[in-house]
């Protein structure tokens, strides 16, 4: 009890073991005690834990390379001609207005996927981001219409990404490389890829790439799935096939 009405009086946002210090002079307590907590508050709140009492596992930022500048006031700070990615708190973010001069915004599933991109990004605006979180949503809601485009696994996990981008940003973001890729020893769905293949069959918001994906559920083969066994020229070659048809 005296848990859950710390972190029903919690103030502002904080990292969850300094939360937890403060709410049970111990700095992994809360963490140990997560399932019950959040089974309690859900039912007292109906919100979930820890993030919606403004207690965090992680920051809310965003990493991200290219063409992005924040005005905020009078003030500017323009990101776009860095030579690395640059990682911006969601803080950041909310008093800010956006403006890109790229055509496109790729997100990218995977870290290592996204750092060898960036390290030649041929004039896009490149997000990293599996599921997506707050100061994702908020960055990709901020800037202007633009083709945005999705790079991830081709995995029934990495197609569940793409829906969970469209259903939580509003944009038609679109898959770019995520064909199936057969593997030399077929490895099989388990039971909750079968299962998420199928509701994402059933999904509305996926109706274009239907067809896709109930050949991959008959496949029954999670083929080469890593985005990053795909040879870097063929993704490059894409990504500037893309910008000149723009």
């Amino acid at each position: 009890m005296e848990v859950i009405t710390g972190v029903l009086n919690w103030q502002g946002e904080s990292l969850i073991r300094y939360a937890s210090a403060q709410i049970c002079g111990d700095s992994k307590r809360l963490q140990a005690l997560e399932g019950r907590t959040a089974t309690a508050l859900l039912e007292i709140t109906g919100e979930t834990f820890p993030e919606s009492f403004g207690i965090l596992n992680k920051p809310r930022s965003v990493m991200l390379h290219g063409s992005l500048v924040l005005h905020i006031g009078e003030e500017t700070w323009d990101f776009s001609h860095l030579p690395g990615p640059v990682t911006l708190s969601e803080t950041n973010l909310i008093p800010a207005t956006l403006s890109t001069s790229a055509t496109i915004c790729l997100t990218v599933e995977n870290e290592d996927a996204f750092m060898e991109l960036a390290k030649r990004n041929p004039g896009i605006l490149l997000i990293q981001t599996s599921y997506p979180g707050a100061a994702v949503r908020r960055l990709i809601g901020g800037l202007p219409e633009m083709t945005f485009l999705h790079f991830g696994d081709s995995d029934p996990a990495g197609f569940d990404i793409l829906r969970d981008l469209r259903e939580k940003t509003g944009r038609n973001f679109l898959p770019i490389l995520m064909d199936h890729r057969p593997a030399t020893e077929s490895v099989p769905f388990s039971q909750q890829e079968t299962e998420t293949l199928r509701r994402l069959i059933s999904n509305p918001l996926m109706e274009d790439i239907r067809e896709s994906l109930v050949s991959i559920l008959n496949s029954d083969d999670k083929g080469r799935f890593e985005q990053e066994s795909l040879p870097s020229e063929e993704v490059f070659g894409f990504l500037e096939r893309a910008l000149i048809s723009r």
